[in-house]
């Protein structure tokens, strides 16, 4: 499942009408490498966060909100994207991540999330769990 925030999917809607760009190798690299299924059930991407062990389930972390906290890519804004970046970039690498992650998981419901604002993008992922949600 992808999900876009209120301003990602109005940018979004106004670039439908362009081809949807390339994915460059900087972005394909670490989105398509091997995901890893931690000890205590949450799934990471090294290659974005390689010291992802330093966090923990606790009383304020939940295994949602430990991997939309490590497994998290952004994309900053290009000279020439004023106001907004490129959207379009932002849900072709969301859309090459989830295909990677039903590959590797094809059992397991991943959200993919794609936010925006003036600065950039960031993209980030989580396995979808019963009673959790990054942010509301």
């Amino acid at each position: 499942m992808l999900v876009a925030n209120p301003l990602a999917r109005r940018q979004l809607r106004v670039g439908a009408d362009r081809e949807p760009p390339t994915l460059p190798a900087n972005l394909r690299e670490p989105l398509g490498s091997p995901v890893v299924r931690r000890g205590d059930g949450c799934f990471v991407l090294p290659a974005i966060t390689p010291n992802h062990t330093a966090f923990q389930i606790g009383p304020s972390w939940d295994e949602t909100a430990i991997e939309c906290l490590v497994n998290h890519v952004h994309l900053d804004v290009q000279p020439g994207d004023r106001p907004f970046p490129d959207l379009r970039m932002g849900l072709a690498a969301a859309e090459f991540l989830l295909r990677h992650l039903q590959h590797l998981f094809p059992s397991e419901p991943f959200r993919v999330l794609v936010s925006a604002d003036e600065d950039g993008m960031t993209l980030r992922f989580h396995r979808r769990r019963a009673g959790q949600q990054w942010l509301d």
